[in-house]
């Protein structure tokens, strides 16, 4: 992205954002996304709400830094594409998919995403 471009961008998205309002978060919402994780927090809800507000309260800090004449950046380097090759590890695949709580036809299964949440439940 050139300089002015980014500029641009930047102009835009203080605008826009600048007087975004962070929403407290509510113990419901440390359930709901324990649920959608699938993992157990029982009798550990109270410690998560304290640690979610405390980030969100980062958040609010990095609000106050003074960012008029910062450009924005895609990334910390102006490396591009910089992939390696892609190596399988069987033994790591093969430990990933005997934890994994089921699979069909030596394949993950997953609850479907895309479906109406009233013939789910």
């Amino acid at each position: 992205m050139a300089v002015n471009e980014r500029a641009e961008f930047a102009s835009t998205f203080k605008a826009r954002y600048h007087t975004f309002v962070m929403a407290r978060i509510s113990e419901g919402d440390i359930e709901r996304l324990a649920k959608l994780a699938r993992v157990d927090i029982e009798g550990k809800e109270e410690k998560l709400l304290k640690d979610a507000e405390e980030i969100l309260g980062y958040f609010e800090e990095l609000k106050q830094v003074d960012t008029e004449n910062i450009l924005p950046l895609s990334g910390a380097t102006e490396i591009v594409n910089a992939v390696g090759k892609d190596e399988i590890n069987s033994e790591l695949l093969e430990k990933g998919i005997a934890s994994f709580p089921e699979t069909e036809k030596g394949c993950l299964k997953v609850p479907g995403v895309m479906i109406n949440r009233s013939q789910n439940e």
